[in-house]
């Protein structure tokens, strides 16, 4: 994440379990956030098979 002029910017990579996550408004809800500028790749996270 890094400062824009008028807020932020979100890069890289997000895993999740469930559901995917609304960055972008968590992020506005923050006091003095305007803008977020979101660059993030959200994948789901993907369970490790059992070895055998």
């Amino acid at each position: 994440m890094r400062r824009t002029k008028n807020g932020v910017c979100l890069e890289g990579v997000l895993e999740f379990d469930d559901e995917c996550p609304d960055l972008s408004k968590r992020i506005q809800a923050l006091t003095g956030v305007e803008e977020v500028i979101n660059h993030m790749v959200m994948k789901r996270r993907m369970p490790i098979p059992p070895k055998g």
